[in-house]
């Protein structure tokens, strides 16, 4: 039996770092994976976790002989809130000729105040 405990990408959800981490097992039910003090004995097991550092170990099921790494430790990251989003547009009206080539100029800024110009 061969296991992996593998953590994904972190992301920022609701407010918190979260990270998924999966846990695989080849055959399925060959063996037990404890992860964070949790048994699971079913391959393509996903457990959302904060920061922080993770131990997990792993038996073999009757019959099975476990082949690779027995346990482990996977350390998941704190990943920073993405920054807020602003929309930009700008639009320019008719050239209006009066000696001099003019056009008004519109420029949107969404949400206002989330840009400079």
């Amino acid at each position: 039996v061969s296991v992996a405990v593998v953590a994904g990408q972190c992301a920022f959800v609701d407010g918190a770092s979260v990270t998924v981490v999966t846990i695989t097992m080849a055959p399925e039910g060959g063996a037990t994976v404890v992860f964070d003090g949790v048994p699971y004995t079913v391959s393509g097991s996903q457990v959302e976790v904060g920061p922080g550092s993770y131990e997990w170990s792993a038996s073999a099921g009757g019959g099975y002989v476990l082949v690779g790494d027995t346990s482990g430790a996977i350390t998941a990251i704190d990943c920073a809130e993405p920054p807020p989003t602003a929309a930009v547009a700008v639009s320019a009206g008719p050239c209006i000729w009066d000696g001099d080539a003019t056009a008004d100029v519109t420029v949107d800024i969404d949400p206002d105040g989330s840009a400079q110009s």
